[in-house]
């Protein structure tokens, strides 16, 4: 199979283009441009093809292959010249697998890493073309698709998890587009991930729309850290389901996976097949004007129908040539005596449409006079803009000041209970301001700490029935310390020392202006006489 599902740009004249009927009652096929069309159960791209055909590259994203096809143009509709299975023996496959290598405390990750794609890669052929690439902030590819089974599996042992940030939306769009580039029947990007992104400009929306343009198949294996973290696991499904890929979530012997989804993993690509339809038997029955081109699959769950963008047009059964072209102008009377005056305007021909009005041109002045008429409206307008201006501003100044009575004055903002200090100089404080207040690396926390012993998800402060703050450690990999001891939730205390990973702070009730008052000394007092 040498096409590939990859949308195929169309240039302005072939998007415009009409595909006629000819003479004998055929489609020009020489007018038909690439069409591409996908929805949530299949993906189909048609190209022309030799012999006045239309050859259609199809996928079903639930697997499998269709047991019949048809073309329709209204009312008239063809079966399938020829539909052939996507065979995995002779078409090729290329699969990205792409890991994530974030966060330091997720190294015990990468052996589970390791073993799924040992296990994926026990599936390899010639004609399955295996790439390994990991990302953090950027993506790096270690083996382009193609690369030995071998050579993966050596890279993919020596991963660590070395990242501080997880740009998961747009390291998975780059992804896409490095598989687009590889000449392949099927491309299929496989994310190991635990799902959690810390992209702001690039959404998970994106990542859909980049993946069906190239129609590149996303399957993904989810490794939570916790229960508390598990809910990556939506992004990562999400993403499987909108392309047509599948979703496993693994982490522990509890989560094994079986040798049925890494086949079931690969199936989800390598599903569909091709299909020709003759154009010319198709053309035999069109009776009527028709606008588009309709496929309908016949697959296990029902039939697809999707609507291919190959605009017709039809002009009936095979007739003489009709002459279209315009009627020749009308002879144009004579010119007048140049000693005669203006003709009048010629009345309007007797049950016919008066003759068209002849348009005014504008016509400049000019000399000096033309630069003045098109001044003079913008000093005009600029004129009444100052005027008013000025005018303004005085009445501003001529009005009192508005006062607000003491009862109605706007309650001042509310000032946070409690703070956490930085014992580092420089001594940044940080308010409590919401809740539950979480502490991280990721962007997303309400105290961001930059330092590589910290987790993106490292704690967060919450607030118990006594209305007390209770820190509580969040599964991170270097844990949470109050006073020394290693907790993992602890109700704070005025004065407490705080450390998450290496960052020591103290948490406090007073604001700064308590602390910067001088304490209150005992000095000798006489008692009144």
């Amino acid at each position: 199979m040498s096409s590939s599902i990859f949308p195929i740009p169309c240039s302005p004249r072939s998007e415009l283009a009409r595909a006629a009927l000819l003479l004998a009652g055929a489609l020009a096929v020489t007018t038909l441009p690439a069409a591409t069309r996908q929805d949530e159960r299949a993906a189909v791209a048609c190209t022309p093809a030799a012999g006045n055909r239309l050859h259609c590259d199809y996928r079903l994203k639930a697997g499998g292959t269709a047991g019949g096809a048809t073309l329709a143009a209204g009312t008239a509709n063809v079966a399938a010249a020829r539909l052939e299975p996507f065979t995995a023996g002779t078409d090729t496959t290329a699969v990205l697998i792409l890991v994530d290598t974030s966060d330091p405390g997720r190294q015990p990750v990468m052996n589970e890493y390791a073993a799924h794609i040992g296990r994926l890669l026990a599936l390899a052929t010639p004609q399955r073309r295996f790439g390994l690439a990991s990302f953090d902030a950027d993506l790096v590819m270690l083996a382009a698709p193609g690369a030995a089974p071998a050579d993966i599996t050596r890279r993919a042992a020596a991963l660590r998890a070395t990242g501080l940030n997880t740009e998961l939306y747009r390291n998975a769009i780059e992804g896409v587009k490095q598989l687009a580039a590889v000449p392949a029947a099927r491309r299929e990007l496989v994310l190991l991930s635990d799902g959690l992104a810390e992209d702001t400009a690039y959404h998970l929306e994106d990542v859909v729309h980049a993946a069906r343009a190239a129609d590149v198949v996303i399957s993904a294996i989810g490794y939570p850290r916790s229960t508390a973290l598990a809910v990556g696991m939506q992004t990562l499904r999400r993403l499987a389901e909108e392309t047509g890929g599948v979703f496993a979530a693994a982490g522990g012997p509890q989560a094994a996976l079986p040798d049925a989804f890494f086949t079931a993993l690969l199936a989800a690509a390598e599903s569909g097949g091709t299909v020709d339809f003759a154009l010319d038997e198709l053309a035999a029955k069109l009776t009527a004007d028709v606008t588009t081109l309709t496929i309908a699959l016949q697959s296990a769950d029902g039939p697809i129908e999707l609507a291919l963008p190959i605009p017709l047009a039809h002009t009936g059964a095979p007739q003489a040539a009709v002459d279209t072209a315009p009627p020749p102008p009308a002879a144009a009377p004579a010119a007048p005596p140049a000693s005669s005056a203006a003709p009048a305007a010629a009345p309007a021909p007797e049950g016919g449409a008066p003759p068209a009005r002849k348009r005014r041109e504008f016509v400049p002045p000019r000399g000096i006079g033309w630069p003045i008429a098109m001044a003079t409206p913008v000093v005009l307008i600029l004129g009444i803009a100052v005027a008013f201006f000025i005018m303004a501003r005085r009445r501003s100044a001529e009005q009192p000041p508005i006062t607000v009575p003491a009862g109605n004055a706007p309650a001042p903002a509310p000032r946070s209970h409690a703070f956490l200090v930085a014992i580092q100089p420089p001594s940044l404080r940080h308010a409590i301001s919401s809740l539950p207040w979480r502490i991280g690396r990721s962007r997303n926390n309400d105290l961001r700490l930059e330092d590589r012993s910290v987790s993106r998800l490292h704690a967060e402060i919450r607030m118990n029935d006594q209305g007390r703050y209770v820190l509580c450690d969040l599964a991170s990999a270097n844990g949470v310390f109050v006073n020394g001891a290693r907790v993992e939730s602890a109700v704070l205390e005025e004065g407490d020392r705080v450390e998450i990973g290496e960052v020591e702070l103290r948490y406090t009730c007073h604001d700064e202006h308590y602390e910067a008052e001088e304490p209150t000394i005992m000095i000798r007092t006489r008692t009144p006489e």
